[in-house]
């Protein structure tokens, strides 16, 4: 249901298979979120993180100030940045 709770899945599989190495595909502009939110969780320094953006409909990475669509999705993701610092 969260960015937070798919990585914490994530590391848990990672630790049940032995991986010490992940690449992580996420939308351009969710992936400061869940870089964050994966270093977040207890034991992720054993898990070398690499994310790896992928384009995203809707939002241009050099104009997304010029389309409603971008706008939204910037203040959105600044809102669920600001509330997971805060909540974790």
């Amino acid at each position: 249901t969260s960015t937070r709770e798919e990585c914490d899945s994530l590391l848990r599989w990672c630790r049940a298979r032995g991986l010490r190495r992940l690449a992580i595909v996420t939308s351009d502009f969710h992936t400061r979120r869940t870089y964050e939110a994966f270093r977040g969780l207890p034991g992720s320094e054993a898990v070398e993180l690499q994310m790896l953006p992928a384009y995203s409909p809707g939002y241009e990475l050099e104009t997304w100030w010029k389309t409603e669509a971008g706008l939204l999705h910037v203040a959105n993701e600044y809102m669920k940045l600001a509330y997971y610092r805060l909540a974790y």
